[in-house]
């Protein structure tokens, strides 16, 4: 789950909200790909979004931050939010005391776990043990908005607002600015705590007691510092211009190239637990730059809820969210899975079927475009024949003789001999609709049809249910037990089972949930 808080209870309620919306977008993942075709890549993320519908404040996030609680902090310009992943709970200063502005503009976490908030008007305010706090500033702080927070190992608190002036602070005492004008994009702490900053082109570490230090060996730079942020590895990724580079212990020390991260970069970078890069941008959404230097985009036509991608955070679960200028809160979950699709997006079909291939790649049965073989990147589409209903596969099978068994919905069994498609047995009334197809531990081959079941043995077809009874309604699926004991699952009928010639079937009498059986599964 991406947002983790110490309750059983609400640990099991992130569960199934997590699951159930990845499946959601693992689903919509699937129609954008299906209609974008073969030569898109899909996104490495799965995206959902949260908007004032879903209780967030404001659709206009500033800041966001996992505390280590567990907890989401969303900043917003109406109010700060927390989030647990089911529901927001508001803070804003009409009923939060403590809390003097709405408009938070940045987030921070001490070494306490004590979070610090800064507003749109250089005001700055301090949770403690459940209570807002609002911090007395000194006089000469001006009241700018508050862009960034920073924690020192030594617990110092390293506030800058947009002008570039930089304040420390403790719990009940603020220090005096330091006397220094610095890059309103850089103020980042790395792995040790120590913090930094650049100033005139130089890059300094903050101290208490002696503010801001140039160090003596300052990288250069060429175009620019666009932004300072921690490596993983140790040390600062540093952007100087569209160039990335890492920099520890006076050393360049890895190089990430030379990029595009958009026409107006904001300070929203950060380096993910895999080693990917992202950036956010004012009109460009955020940029992902991978390990192997590709380059992934991502916006409103990859699945954000806006362009401007003004705030990045990664949770422990190494979920990214995203907060955006006026489409609310983003998570992007990394994707688990590998979206395919055909070239010709399987005639605009359904994909009913997949069942694996001996010799390695896959068959796939479509609703109205036959069968397609994939293997090694490529289709070859098998089509059915004339009629649309001929080209209904609802159930493909390849039997371990290596014959590829295909359930139609005109055409009944059909098997592939030879590159063609023949008839399995002649079609009655009920056999030409063939929902699946099952092959058993005796390499018998059971169908499905609306009329009961079928079933292939030693080149003979028999079946064993009396046409026009209840055991021999349209049948969805087979499993069969080790014994040997073949069962099968009706539209309507229940279940059934077939032991030693002899049927018996099961109701929601004999305790089933319902008569409607699309699938079992022998454990």
């Amino acid at each position: 789950m991406a947002v983790k808080v110490t309750s059983q209870k609400l640990c099991a309620v992130l569960n199934g909200l997590f699951f159930r919306m990845a499946m959601v977008l693992l689903l919509a993942q699937t129609a954008v790909i299906a209609r974008a075709g073969s030569s898109s890549l899909p996104s490495s993320f799965a995206v959902s979004h949260w908007e004032m519908k879903d209780g967030l404040p404001l659709n206009k996030v500033r800041a966001v931050l996992q505390t280590k609680d567990g907890y989401l902090w969303v900043g917003t310009f109406n109010g700060l939010a927390r989030f647990d992943g089911v529901r927001f709970k508001v803070f804003d200063f009409e009923h939060t005391p403590g809390l003097r502005n709405n408009a938070i503009e940045s987030l921070g976490e001490d070494r306490m776990g004590r979070l610090w908030i800064g507003d749109n008007l250089g005001g700055l305010t301090v949770l403690v043990n459940g209570q807002f706090q609002a911090v007395t500033l000194p006089k000469s702080w001006p009241g700018k908005p508050i862009l960034r927070i920073a924690t020192a190992a030594d617990g110092t608190v390293w506030v800058m607002n947009e002008a570039g002036l930089i304040l420390p602070l403790r719990i009940g005492v603020a220090g005096e600015p330091l006397q220094v004008t610095a890059n309103p994009v850089a103020l980042a702490a790395d792995n040790a705590g120590q913090v930094w900053t650049a100033v005139g082109g130089k890059l300094c570490h903050l101290d208490a007691s002696a503010g801001a230090v140039p160090v003596n060996n300052s990288p250069r730079v060429v175009k620019g510092w666009q932004a300072i942020f921690r490596a993983r590895a140790g040390g600062l990724w540093l952007l100087d211009g569209d160039w990335l580079r890492r920099w520890d212990n006076g050393n360049w020390v890895e190089d990430r190239g030379h990029s595009n991260w958009g026409t107006i970069l904001l300070p929203a970078f950060i380096e993910t637990r895999s080693g990917k890069i992202l950036g956010g941008s004012f009109k460009e959404g955020a940029r992902v730059l991978h390990r192997d230097g590709r380059v992934e985009q991502l916006d409103e036509t990859t699945g954000l809820s806006h362009n401007w991608a003004y705030a990045l955070c990664e949770d422990r679960e190494g979920n990214i969210w995203v907060g955006t200028g006026n489409g609310g809160l983003n998570v992007l979950n990394p994707r688990r899975v590998t979206m395919v699709n055909a070239p010709d997006n399987w005639g605009s079909s359904a994909v009913l079927s997949v069942t694996p291939s001996a010799a390695g790649g896959l068959w796939i049965g479509t609703e109205g475009a036959g069968v397609y073989k994939f293997v090694n990147g490529t289709f070859t589409n098998l089509n059915q024949g004339e009629s649309f209903w001929q080209s209904v596969v609802n159930s493909v099978l390849e039997a371990r003789d290596g014959h590829l068994w295909i359930g139609t919905w005109a055409s009944g069994t059909r098997v592939l001999e030879k590159g063609q498609f023949r008839n399995a047995y002649p079609l009655t009334e009920g056999r030409g609709v063939v929902l699946t197809v099952f092959e058993s531990s005796r390499g018998d081959i059971w169908v499905g049809t609306k009329a009961g079941p079928g079933r292939l043995h030693n080149g003979e077809w028999l079946w064993p249910v009396p046409p026009g009874t209840s055991a021999s309604s349209s049948v969805r699926c087979f499993a069969e037990q080790t014994e040997g004991t073949t069962w099968y699952g009706l539209d309507g009928g229940g279940v059934c089972r077939m032991k030693e010639g002899q049927v018996t079937q099961f109701r929601v009498g004999d305790g089933l949930a319902s008569d409607s059986v699309r699938t079992m599964h022998t454990d």
